[in-house]
C-alpha cells in the first residue's frame, strides 16, 4: 500500500479531535486516496521543528506527504522570535527534502478566517506567509483560506480555538483530495 506522510502541528496531529486516527483531516485523506498514513504532527509545532525531528521521519518513498505548518510560526514572528524569511526557508527546504521522496507534495495554506479576531500584525504576517506558499516551485498549494465552508470557524471549531472540529477536518480533507485530484490532472 503506497505511503502518506502528513506533517505538521497540532493541526495536523488532531488535537481535540476525538479519535484524529480516524476523523482527523490526514486520517481521512488516507482513506479517501488507500494510502497507508504516518501522522507525524506534533502540537506546538513551527517550521523548524519540523525539519529537525518531521522531516528526518519520511523515509523510503511515499505517494503523498502534506504539511500543514505555520501558526506557530506567526505567532513567533509576531513576538519577534523568528522572522518571516526564517519561515519560507525552512517550508521551502522541507518541500525540496520531500519533493526527492514523494509522488506530490502539498503544502496547506493557513486558515486566515479563524483568526478574525486577532491582533492585526499576526493577521498579516499570515496573510504573507500565505501569498508565499504558492510560490514554492512544483508545490500543490491548498488554500483553506478561500474555502467558504471555513469562513464560519464557530461551525468548524471547537469553542475558543483555532483547532478545528470533527466539520472542519472533514472541509480541510476535501480541500487536499481536491487539489491533489486537479494536479494529477494538470500532469497528465
Amino acid at each position: 500500500m503506497p505511503h502518506y506522510f502528513a506533517l505538521g502541528d497540532s493541526i495536523t496531529h488532531g488535537y481535540l479531535v476525538q479519535d484524529p486516527t480516524l476523523n482527523g483531516y490526514p486520517a481521512r485523506v488516507a482513506g479517501h486516496f488507500g494510502l497507508r498514513l504516518t501522522n507525524l504532527g506534533t502540537d506546538g509545532w513551527t517550521s523548524a521543528g519540523v525539519i529537525a525531528t518531521e522531516l528526518p521521519m519520511v523515509q523510503g518513498t511515499c505517494a503523498l506527504a502534506t504539511i500543514d505548518i505555520g501558526t506557530n510560526d506567526a505567532a513567533d514572528i509576531q513576538r519577534g522570535t523568528e522572522t518571516i524569511e526564517q519561515y519560507e526557508t525552512n517550508v521551502t527546504f522541507a518541500v525540496r527534502v520531500l519533493q526527492t521522496r514523494c509522488q506530490r507534495v502539498a503544502v496547506l495554506g493557513l486558515i486566515v478566517n479563524a483568526y478574525q479576531y486577532a491582533a492585526e500584525p499576526f493577521l498579516n504576517g499570515m496573510l504573507e506567509m500565505n501569498a508565499f506558499l504558492p510560490t514554492i516551485p512544483g508545490v500543490t498549494f491548498v488554500d483553506l483560506t478561500s474555502d467558504r465552508r471555513l469562513h464560519d470557524w464557530n461551525d468548524f471549531a471547537f469553542p475558543g480555538s483555532l483547532h478545528p472540529n470533527a466539520a472542519g477536518d472533514g472541509a480541510m480533507a476535501q480541500d487536499v483530495e481536491t487539489m491533489v485530484y486537479e494536479a494529477e490532472a494538470g500532469r497528465r
